[in-house]
């Protein structure tokens, strides 16, 4: 009524409510002690808490994690009854979507399709679109113009069911990287964003940067498509995998061909700077990221001579090697070698010192006040 709105009492708390609403409606399917786990398991998506609610309710064991509370929302307790590999079968069709990343599942092709089961360890096109009818009957794929699984919390745990276990098709990102490599780039970016931890992308990044470090015996195999996202990836996430690969590759790269190679170089440097800041790597690195400095011929700000003279800032030490150990390699640079290699190290040696003898003197008591010029 128009004048209980007006009253302020009739303004209640929003978040509270929601909250109230969602176990009221589990409360509907399961009115017992296991409410509070359904909806913890849940994080909070309303239709998502009933659906597992009333497999707990038809049997199934309480949710304890959201990985748990996927795996109901995935298939139901008499689906994975009769089918024990529906949920794996499910999950790896979701991951195809997310793959395909595509405005209308119908806008691909049959040969898209069938190199996206490929990827997910299906059979073939027909399997994948047989197993996500189910998800779409499920209620966890919606299929508009843009198809899209729901909740959005779902993706990360579909992610973590498809990678659990011993799989018979080989880990999944070195399979993608096969059959998908065009995609790879922005799948490990929407990876990153999912929220796992690091010891589980470190985990997952483990085959793809073995598979990547395989490969790279030339610079040719850092050219295919997604080999500069896999190496991005694997640098931040399985550094001790790749750096002896990546320095290799580097080692055996002739200086002209480096520097022909400029459209390859950035990515290195990128995936170099990653790797920089672990201090156990600091000597692949440094002798890497050298070579490639005096090797490039272009003056954008992100090269590998801007990221070489920042391992040796004193004032600024990511890499976690003492100054005092990080000068001796640069002393070292300015005595050994060729002549270019010399000259190229003491030109950044005076580079970085220059400011040492101000920050020195401030503050020094011991130092004449005298006038300016004196």
């Amino acid at each position: 009524p128009a004048d209980e709105i007006r009253r302020p009492h009739t303004l209640l708390r929003i978040a509270p409510l929601e909250r109230e609403a969602r176990v009221a409606l589990i409360r509907q399917e399961l009115n017992d002690d296991r409410v509070a786990a359904v909806d913890q398991s849940t994080g909070g998506y309303p239709w998502f808490a009933v659906l597992v609610a009333c497999e707990v309710r038809d049997g199934a064991a309480t949710p304890r994690t959201p990985t748990d509370a996927a795996r109901l929302a995935l298939a139901s307790h008499h689906e994975h009854e009769t089918d024990r590999d529906c949920v794996r079968r499910r999950a790896r069709a979701l991951l195809a979507v997310m793959l395909a990343e595509s405005p209308s599942w119908t806008d691909l092709s049959d040969g898209e399709k069938h190199r996206l089961a490929e990827a997910v360890d299906l059979r073939d096109r027909k399997e994948l679109d047989e197993v996500l009818r189910g998800c779409i009957q499920r209620g966890v794929l919606r299929a508009m113009r843009r198809w899209y699984i729901t909740p959005g919390i779902l993706e990360r745990e579909v992610w973590r069911i498809a990678t659990q276990g011993t799989d018979p098709g080989g880990p999944l990102l070195p399979r993608i990287r096969r059959h998908c490599p065009d995609r790879l780039d922005g799948f490990l970016q929407r990876l990153q964003g999912l929220g796992l931890d690091p010891t589980a992308l470190a985990r997952d990044a483990a085959p793809l940067a073995q598979d990547l470090a395989a490969s790279l015996r030339t610079l040719d195999a850092l050219a295919v498509s997604g080999a500069a996202a896999s190496l991005t990836f694997c640098a931040r996430h399985a550094p001790d995998l790749i750096v002896c690969a990546l320095a290799d590759v580097i080692d055996r790269t002739s200086l002209d061909e480096l520097s022909r190679r400029a459209e390859l170089r950035r990515p290195i440097v990128y995936a170099l700077a990653s790797l920089a800041r672990h201090s156990h790597l600091f000597a692949p690195v440094e002798r890497a990221l050298f070579k490639l400095r005096v090797s490039e011929n272009e003056a954008f700000a992100n090269n590998a001579s801007a990221f070489w003279t920042w391992l040796f800032l004193p004032w600024i030490n990511a890499t976690g090697v003492a100054f005092e150990v990080r000068l001796a390699v640069l002393d070292a640079r300015c005595r050994t070698g060729t002549t270019a290699e010399r000259i190229s190290a003491v030109e950044w040696l005076a580079e970085v010192l220059r400011p040492l003898g101000s920050v020195a003197f401030v503050g020094d008591d011991s130092a004449p006040r005298g006038a300016p010029d004196a």
